[in-house]
């Protein structure tokens, strides 16, 4: 996944395995950290699994207010209207 406006990727901050790790924008550079698979949930939205630690995108505690860090968390193996569930505009 790539950000628009600055062109970087998404990717899991220092390449970790861990759950927790925080989700960052960085420049890309061949690692799987970058990488995400798509995959299409019951309702419509997506859930992003990484490919180096096999954990998905996640809301921090899964709290809804601005600015919250995004980090990679165990898949849930039923997201769809979850903090792992992602929708596009």
């Amino acid at each position: 996944m790539k950000n628009e406006n600055s062109g970087k990727d998404i990717v899991v901050q220092s390449a970790s395995t861990t759950r927790g790790e925080k989700v960052i924008q960085y420049t890309q550079n061949g690692t799987t950290n970058g990488l995400w698979l798509p995959i299409h949930l019951s309702d419509g939205s997506w859930q992003f699994k990484n490919k180096n630690s096999g954990m998905c995108l996640d809301v921090t505690g899964a709290v809804s207010t601005n600015g919250v860090q995004l980090e990679q968390y165990t898949c849930k193996s039923s997201a769809a209207g979850t903090n792992q569930a992602f929708k596009t505009k």
